[in-house]
C-alpha cells in the first residue's frame, strides 16, 4: 500500500500564495451557508496581509492542489492578549451573501417566462449575471474532487419550466425569493467551490466516492454518530394548490408524499400517525403539487436516518489515491451494529466542515442524509 500523502493547505489572494496560517475552516452545506475562517497570529506576517485583508477583497483557499473554497472577505477582527499578540481573524463568504442581505425587487414579475429567466432577473437587483450560474451540479463536485463522480444527471431544462406569474414577495430577500419559486419545482440552489451559485438538485444515485467501514476490528474514521430522529416525520403530507381558499379541502390539485415506514408502524401500533396539509397556492398541477410534497417531506426526514463523520483529513484515502471530501457526493457506511438497518448503505453528503489548526491538523465532518429523500422517485 502507498504512503498517505501529506495535505498541504494554503491560500491565495491577488498578491499571490500564503500559508502561515495559524488555524482555517471551511464549511459547505448544500441546505445553509458556505463561508471560511482563518486566523493569522504572527504580528509580522498581519502588518504585511493587513492591506490585502480589507473586506471586498477576493481569495481562494487549496488543499494540496484542488481548489476547496472561493469567497471575499466579509469581515475581520483583531483580538490582543498578553499570550498571543496580535490574531488577525478573517471571515470569507461567497457573493450569495449579497443576495441574502438585498431585498429582492417586486417589479420583477415575468407572467410566461422561464423560471430561468425568472432567477436571473431577481439576481441580477444584486449584481449578478448569468456567468454567476452553475446549471450543472456535478461540475463543482469534480473540481472539488479532482475525479468523475461516476454517472452524472442531464441537467434540468430551466427554460421549459415556466414561472407562472411569479411574485416577489414583501420584504423577501433575492436568495428567499429564488428558493421558493425553485422549491415549487423541487430544484436548490447552493454555493460552490468557486463562488458560482448552483442551480439543479443534489443526487444520491450516483456512485459512493468514499467508504467508511468499521468492524472485525478495521475503522477507517475517527468517530460517527448515527441519527435516527422520527420526530419531525410526517406519515404523510399533502399539497393543496390550484386557487387555495378559505377551505384547502376544496382545492383542484392534490399532490402527495407518503413515509411508508411511519405509515407502517401507525397501522401496527397506533404510533406517528401525522398526515400533514399544506396550502400551496402556486403548486397549479398534479406534478408540481408532488414535486412540492417530495420537497417537504424531504425537508422534515432529514434526520430521519443519517449520519455525522469526523475524519483525520481533508480527504478519503483508500490505500492509493486521496479524494477531497465534497457536497453533493455520496458515501457507503457499513458498521458492524448497524448491520440489517437504514443506516447502513449509501448517503448523501450534505455538508462538509474543514478545520485546520497547528494542535489537531487537518479534520473533517461530514453531514448526511439517507437514500432516497433528494430522489424519491
Amino acid at each position: 500500500m502507498a504512503a498517505r500523502p501529506h495535505e498541504e493547505v494554503w491560500i491565495e489572494s491577488e498578491r499571490g500564495r500564503f500559508d502561515k496560517i495559524r488555524s482555517i475552516e471551511v464549511n459547505t452545506d448544500i441546505f445553509g451557508e458556505a463561508s471560511a475562517t482563518f486566523e493569522v497570529a504572527d504580528d509580522r506576517s498581519w502588518r504585511t496581509l493587513r492591506p490585502l485583508l480589507m473586506p471586498g477583497r477576493d481569495f481562494r483557499i487549496y488543499c494540496s492542489g484542488l481548489l476547496t473554497f472561493t469567497g471575499r472577505i466579509d469581515s475581520h477582527e483583531l483580538p490582543v492578549t498578553a499570550d498571543d499578540g496580535t490574531i488577525a481573524q478573517v471571515v470569507l463568504r461567497t457573493r450569495m451573501a449579497d443576495a441574502r442581505v438585498a431585498g429582492a425587487d417586486p417589479k420583477v414579475q415575468t407572467a410566461n417566462t422561464s423560471i430561468k429567466d425568472f432567477i436571473l432577473r431577481l439576481f441580477a437587483g444584486a449584481g449578478f449575471t448569468a456567468n454567476d450560474f452553475l446549471f450543472t451540479p456535478e461540475t463543482d463536485r469534480d473540481l472539488v474532487t479532482g475525479k468523475k463522480g461516476g454517472q452524472s444527471q442531464a441537467p434540468v431544462d430551466l427554460e421549459r419550466l415556466k414561472a407562472d406569474q411569479a411574485k416577489v414577495l414583501p420584504t423577501e430577500t433575492i436568495a428567499d425569493c429564488a428558493k421558493r419559486h425553485l422549491e415549487r419545482h423541487h430544484l436548490m440552489l447552493w454555493e460552490t467551490a468557486t463562488g458560482l451559485i448552483c442551480v439543479g438538485l443534489p443526487s444520491d444515485t450516483q456512485r459512493p466516492l468514499y467508504r467508511f467501514e468499521q468492524r472485525r476490528g478495521v475503522c477507517n474514521f475517527r468517530s460517527a454518530r448515527p441519527v435516527r430522529d422520527w420526530g419531525e416525520v410526517p406519515s404523510e403530507l399533502w399539497v393543496y394548490g390550484g386557487g387555495v381558499g378559505k377551505d384547502v379541502s376544496g382545492a383542484k390539485v392534490k399532490g402527495v408524499a407518503v413515509d411508508y415506514d411511519l405509515v407502517i408502524e401507525s397501522n401496527r401500533s397506533g404510533n406517528f400517525k401525522r398526515p400533514v396539509v399544506l396550502g400551496v397556492e402556486g403548486a397549479k398541477t398534479l406534478a408540481k403539487a408532488d414535486a412540492q410534497a417530495s420537497r417537504e417531506l424531504m425537508m422534515r426526514s432529514r434526520r430521519k436516518a443519517a449520519w455525522t463523520i469526523e475524519c483525520d483529513d481533508w480527504s478519503f484515502w483508500d490505500g492509493r489515491y486521496a479524494t477531497p471530501f465534497a457536497i453533493n457526493t455520496t458515501c457507503d457506511v457499513d458498521v458492524d451494529t448497524h448491520e440489517g438497518s437504514d443506516l447502513r448503505g449509501v448517503f448523501l453528503i450534505t455538508g462538509v466542515k474543514k478545520s485546520m489548526s497547528l494542535d489537531e491538523g487537518t479534520r473533517a465532518t461530514l453531514t448526511t442524509m439517507a437514500k432516497g429523500l433528494i430522489n424519491p422517485g
